[in-house]
């Protein structure tokens, strides 16, 4: 019998009040959904410059005669009125600002989150 795959295994580290936390974990779903693989959130917890979310997804493309494999990573900032938006001193990838400050329900912070993912 083979080992189960535990490579899915992974921490969300949600900061902010209560409903920027479910706004984080509804992004993650979201990603998750529209194929996009999360980045373990662990390693940043010490970072000053740690983004809300990480997701990523491998893609491939072609390149002259060739099949190339591409990564395209990105950074998700979920904006909300207790949490204004961070300037950033250096973004190794793009970044996503989900702003969520003018919706009144849960149901339109899920909207504008699926709005705002690719």
């Amino acid at each position: 019998m083979t080992p189960p795959d535990v490579r899915h295994i992974f921490h969300l580290t949600c900061g902010g009040g209560e409903r920027h936390r479910y706004c984080i974990l509804i992004a993650a779903e979201v990603a998750a959904a529209k194929g996009y693989k999360l980045e373990d959130m662990t390693r940043y917890t010490q970072n000053p410059y740690q983004p809300d979310l990480i997701i990523w997804k491998q893609d491939r493309f072609v390149s002259g005669p060739r099949r190339n494999n591409g990564r395209s990573t990105f950074w998700v900032e979920i904006i909300d009125t207790s949490d204004p938006p961070r300037e950033w001193v250096r973004l190794p990838n793009e970044l996503l600002r989900i702003d969520i400050s003018k919706c009144a329900t849960l149901e339109e912070c899920v909207n504008a989150i699926k709005r705002g993912i690719p």
